[in-house]
Parts: C-alpha cells; sequence; structure tokens
C-alpha cells in the first residue's frame, strides 16, 4: 500500500517524494519477502531521485543491514 501511494508522486513533487522516502524506510524495516523488498527499493530509488536526498547509499545500506538483522 506504501509503495502505491509513493508512486503516485510525479517528478515536480521533491517535497512529497522526500516525505515518500522517509514513510517506505519505516515501513521498509519490516519487509520479510524478498519480492516485496525488491519492489520498496525500487519505488525508494525512484523517490530519492526525485527528492535529491543525498545520501541514497547510506539509507539503503541501513535498510539492508535491518533485514540482515
Amino acid at each position: 500500500m506504501v509503495c502505491g501511494i509513493a508512486n503516485s508522486c510525479q517528478e515536480n513533487e521533491p517535497a512529497m517524494a522526500f516525505v515518500n522516502v522517509q514513510a517506505l524506510f519505516a515501513v521498509g524495516q519490516f519487509v520479510r519477502l524478498p519480492e516485496m523488498r525488491e519492489e520498496l527499493l525500487n519505488v525508494l530509488d525512484h523517490m530519492l531521485r526525485i527528492s535529491g536526498f543525498p545520501s541514497k547509499g547510506l539509507l539503503v545500506a541501513r535498510l539492508k543491514k535491518c533485514w540482515e538483522e
């Protein structure tokens, strides 16, 4: 559901994309299925590009570390 909402974000809405990054990260910590993780990472990557979030690598690395625990 969160990925669907995030996907409605347009290229000219960086503030909305930033909020979506935060929501995707929060929800992503609890995703367990590999298929869902892959989709979440795709949507997260798209939102990071729109928002211009500077530390993309750190955010994704932290999420993957959370999944390993």
